[in-house]
């Protein structure tokens, strides 16, 4: 583009500006004669003629376009950075670097054999395992979300609940301050295993709240599946898994399975249950959770069928798995 084109409108402009001048061509001035019958004060002169029109123009169109190209110029730096690695891992295609930072937008992956770790003061740790891909997707105003779209993540999370997310192809892993494992297949499907805190994965208003000690596995259109506590049964696990798929056939007779594998630490398990079985389902479930922990004054069948937010934290907290409430402010904190 020539310069002159920016004070006296010749040479050539670049199709960016002409474009702009076209979207802005509305806000022109348009001279038109003075109505002195309408005029009602002292008449001023104007501040603007045509010969202004084109600077005026192209300035906006200069700071436009400034506005739009600035974040794929300079992305947004984060205060994480890389820790250790080893031989084929990288960041945006390029070999990764020990202690170079990183940005809003990067991306992290590490070969068949390779290993990347990441970290943060004040925020917490990360570990990539081999044949991994993690994206930044946001770390801004107090907010670190990741997204892990295949492979293994270890976390290990200092930052206040809700602070730090990463999303799947099939959930939302929200970190409500703990320590934790997230692997994810080349479908998508994966599992959770918390070692320290809680986790919360979610996904289209279905919530699996994960403490320490428990495993949720999780798929791409189902979400979270229902979590239970390490040492289950593997025939319980199977009945968990056939009863989170939502396929009538797979479901037939998982939940009696599941109801006769249960043990007293499967109280975790039952009360994810109770909020996604209906009608007569809910009154087993509700009766098999009852010979562990009896319910709560108050909390009868009809407000588990109803779905009673009361109910459930009560029967929750009776569990001992603490303050519901306390547990779901920290995931809203990171919506």
């Amino acid at each position: 583009m020539s310069d002159e084109y920016l004070w006296d409108k010749s040479g050539e402009p670049a199709p960016e500006v002409r474009r702009l001048e076209a979207v802005l061509q509305a806000l022109q001035h348009a001279e038109r004669p003075l109505d002195l019958g309408r005029a009602t004060g002292p008449v001023r002169s104007p501040r603007w003629n045509r010969t202004w029109t084109p600077v005026a123009l192209a300035a906006a169109a200069l700071v436009v376009a400034a506005i739009v190209l600035w974040p794929r110029s300079a992305p947004m730096p984060t205060p994480w950075s890389v820790g250790s690695l080893s031989p084929g891992a990288s960041v945006n295609g390029a070999p990764a670097n020990a202690g170079s930072g990183l940005a809003m937008g990067d991306v992290l992956e590490t070969g068949p054999a390779a290993r990347l770790s990441l970290r943060a003061d004040g925020v917490g740790a990360l570990k990539l395992g081999p044949a991994s891909r993690l994206r930044v997707v946001r770390v801004d105003r107090g907010a670190h979300w990741f997204a892990l779209d295949r492979g293994v993540l270890d976390a290990d999370i200092s930052a206040p609940p809700g602070a730090f997310a990463v999303e799947t192809p099939a959930v939302r892993a929200v970190d409500l301050g703990c320590r934790y494992t997230l692997g994810v297949g080349p479908d998508g499907t994966g599992t959770l295993h918390v070692t320290l805190g809680w986790v919360a994965l979610e996904r289209a208003g279905r919530e699996s709240l994960v403490p320490a000690g428990a495993i949720c596995a999780f798929r791409p259109h189902g979400g979270p599946g229902t979590p239970y506590f390490e040492g289950a049964s593997q025939a319980f696990i199977d009945a968990l898994a056939r009863l989170d798929s939502g396929h009538a056939d797979a479901r037939a007779g998982a939940l009696d399975v599941a109801l006769q594998e249960a043990r007293d630490l499967d109280g975790l398990a039952l009360w994810h249950l109770l909020t996604r079985v209906d009608g007569a389902e809910a009154d087993r479930v509700f009766d098999r959770l009852g010979q562990f922990v009896p319910a709560p004054a108050g909390v009868t069948k009809d407000a588990v069928r109803r779905r009673d937010a009361s109910a459930l934290a009560a029967w929750w907290t009776a569990i001992g798995l603490g303050d519901l409430a306390e547990l779901r402010a920290g995931v809203l904190r990171a919506r």
